[in-house]
C-alpha cells in the first residue's frame, strides 16, 4: 500500500507500529478483509459508459454544491 500512497512513510509507520502489537492478527485481518479482498473485487468491475452514464452522474454530483471557490495552500 505504501508505494501506491500520497503518505508512504505514515502507511510504513503504522504497518510496523500494527506489526509490533499484540493485536498484529486482528490487524492483519482487518487489512485483508478491508483492502485485499476489495481491492481484488474492484478489479472485476467494469467502468464502462455501458454500464454508467457519466455525464449523468457529473450533472448530478454537481447539483450537490451550492457554489465553490478554489483556494491556494501549502500542503507538502
Amino acid at each position: 500500500m505504501a508505494s501506491r500512497n500520497c503518505c508512504p512513510e505514515k502507511v510504513m509507520s503504522d504497518y510496523n507500529r500494527q506489526l509490533l502489537s499484540e493485536d498484529k492478527f486482528q490487524y492483519a485481518k482487518v487489512d485483508v478483509l478491508t483492502f485485499g479482498w476489495w481491492n481484488c473485487a474492484n478489479n472485476f468491475i467494469e467502468y464502462t459508459s455501458k454500464y454508467f452514464d457519466f455525464e449523468t452522474i457529473e450533472k448530478e454530483i454537481n447539483t450537490l454544491f451550492l457554489k465553490t471557490k478554489t483556494i491556494n495552500c501549502d500542503e507538502p
